[in-house]
């Protein structure tokens, strides 16, 4: 190998380590900007848990009953699933917990209310089912959240992810 193609590889190694440090530096400055901007996030309050859990318990029963009676009931237990779903769907976007991220969420806010619309199938409590694993959900990324001081945000994140891809390009 002659010299000038030896530097030219040294330069392109110099180069990528370049850029690696850079990518290094700018996630070191948002973990450290996200921790100083750190509050602690609680957005599933008692209140909240208690009135969702009643609620949800609630459209439950209206459905047994309603699933008790042949045909009339079964249309109208269905009626009472879209109704609950869309209450539920409005409810969880108003409180900004965002339910269609990740395939857990999507599991919980769509899969599990369109068993619920449907009137023979809706015999389980699907919907309550549905509002635990959304509180579930909801507590555990405020968890995480909360014990990495917000280092866990969804910027720091998508910025390790590139970076991380910047690896395979190599």
């Amino acid at each position: 190998m002659d010299s000038n193609t030896q530097y030219a590889v040294e330069n392109q190694e110099r180069v990528r380590f370049g850029l690696i440090q850079d990518k290094f530096n700018k996630i070191g400055k948002k973990v450290n900007e996200s921790v100083a901007r750190f509050e602690k996030r609680n957005r599933v309050t008692t209140t909240t848990i208690i009135l969702m859990l009643g609620v949800a318990i609630s459209y439950y029963l209206i459905q047994f009953v309603l699933n008790l009676i042949p045909f009339i009931g079964w249309i109208f237990s269905s009626f009472i699933g879209i109704y609950s779903w869309l209450t539920f769907y409005t409810w969880t976007s108003i409180k900004g917990w965002g339910m269609s991220d990740s395939i857990k969420k999507f599991i919980v806010s769509k899969i599990l209310p369109a068993i619920g619309c449907v009137g023979l199938f809706n015999f389980g409590p699907e919907i309550t089912l549905g509002v635990v694993f959304t509180l579930l959900i909801v507590k555990s990324e405020d968890f995480i959240y909360n014990t990495t001081k917000g280092r866990m945000d969804k910027e720091v994140i998508k910025e390790g992810v590139a970076f991380f891809n910047l690896f395979r390009k190599i």
